[in-house]
């Protein structure tokens, strides 16, 4: 969509700050934005209110109004709902809203933040949609055959540290909601430490950290070993308190999730003993880790069949496999044989109104399970810091890496090679 479209799509008439603001609420989550951006700009000698939606990943101009009495009036408008200070527009603050929309009810979190323009005070204003808890199950997840077992594996450990990593915007979240949503929480005691609580789940006990008043994850993590836990959701491993509670409580007998922002699954073991972790600890704590990200999906009406199949097996698919595992490589064979590789229809896509022309239309994981094993633990005890050796060893105990993850998606067609290089680096 371009942005003379988006403009006339979202031509605000005019009318109150709640009517424009209700409007553009309701669009982002028919067009299923994760992110919805609110900010001014100078154009041609003037400013504009303009408005973006981050869809699969991506954002796209929907609205730049001449108007700054828009941007003005939806700012003041969920300063009100969110309890912000509206005389305060130099220092950072954050709320949440709620919205009722077909009858049901989405939660976003705003941030805003100060920003100068034309020399002026304003504020860039983000929402963001939290996570649905009834879309989080791993059954919609899509997980390929290959990982779903860990998963499993993992949900029904008696004890255990088990980690989530990813860049911001990877669906961890929504991970760890799925996870929730899957544990035996009528026979286990289950709880939360998160920040913010983005969903309630039923049955699970979720406390939210609160820095204004000393409550952060460490001091709550200690609190909730208090409380008979069964299995401990940890939002984010940001201290080396907080990481070494969590390892601890993962030994004496307790399952405990969290995340962390690294690149990779081997590279989480790295960070966790760069934070201050002992090794010992690591090796026999950690169970395993689940690295992700997120690609997007191929439009299912403007796709269509590729053709060079044998192409992209021998400069792709192949020299991947070089040091895969027999476990893996068989993965691969299978798969080989229900070949789907699919690309973008140009002519279809241009007219698409499923993707709005753009070619992808939702997003897929890529994931890469580490699973520790007693070689790699003995790795860690011995050589923690050697990322390469430990990257061999888990590639041996049948790690599939995320590249070649990527490659099954592409060889369902459910994606392309060139967006899984995009994520996949």
């Amino acid at each position: 969509m371009d942005e003379f479209e988006a403009q006339e799509l979202w031509k605000l008439e005019d009318g109150d700050a709640k009517t424009q603001l209700d409007r553009i609420l309701a669009g982002a989550i028919e067009i299923g934005a994760s992110d919805i951006h609110i900010d001014v700009d100078s154009r041609n000698g003037g400013m504009v209110s303009v408005l973006r939606f981050r869809v699969d990943g991506q954002c796209r101009d929907v609205l730049v109004d001449p108007r700054k009495s828009l941007y003005e009036g939806v700012v003041s408008r969920l300063k009100t709902l969110s309890h912000c200070r509206l005389d305060e527009s130099r220092v950072p603050q954050d709320g949440r809203v709620s919205f009722v929309h077909r009858q049901k009810t989405y939660e976003f979190r705003i941030s805003f933040n100060p920003v100068m323009t034309n020399n002026e005070q304003l504020e860039k204003v983000v929402l963001r949609q939290m996570a649905d808890v009834s879309r989080c199950h791993l059954d919609q997840l899509e997980l390929h055959p290959y990982v779903r077992p860990f998963f499993q594996e993992a949900i029904a450990l008696p004890f255990g540290f088990n980690v989530v990593t990813g860049p911001t915007g990877s669906g961890k979240t929504t991970t760890l909601y799925s996870v929730l949503q899957s544990v035996d929480r009528k026979g286990l005691n289950v709880c939360s430490i998160e920040e913010p609580i983005e969903a309630e789940v039923e049955r699970v006990n979720q406390t939210q950290v609160r820095h204004d008043i000393g409550l952060d994850f460490a001091r709550v993590l200690r609190a909730l070993l208090r409380q008979d836990p069964d299995v401990i959701m940890v939002g984010e491993m940001r201290d080396l308190e907080t990481a070494e509670t969590a390892l601890d409580a993962a030994l004496t007998g307790h399952v405990v999730w969290s995340t962390l922002h690294t690149n990779g699954a081997v590279a989480s073991v790295a960070r966790l003993i760069q934070m201050g972790i002992k090794d010992y600890m690591v090796a026999h704590a950690l169970s395993f880790v689940f690295a992700q990200r997120l690609a997007r999906r191929l439009c299912v009406e403007c796709s269509e069949p590729l053709a060079n199949v044998d192409q992209f097996l021998e400069e792709s698919v192949f020299p991947s496999l070089e040091s895969a595992s027999e476990s893996v490589k068989s993965v691969f064979y299978k798969n080989i044989q229900n070949v789907q590789l699919k690309q973008n229809n140009q002519l279809k896509k241009s007219e698409c109104l499923h993707c709005d022309g753009v070619g992808f239309k939702g997003r897929i994981g890529v994931l890469e399970v580490l699973k520790m094993t007693d070689p790699l633990r003995d790795l860690v005890l011995h050589s923690p810091g050697d990322a390469s050796a430990l990257q061999r060893v888990a590639i041996e105990e049948g790690m599939m890496t995320m590249e070649q993850y990527g490659l099954l998606k592409v060889l369902e067609g459910k994606t392309t090679l060139e967006e899984i290089r995009k994520v996949v680096r």
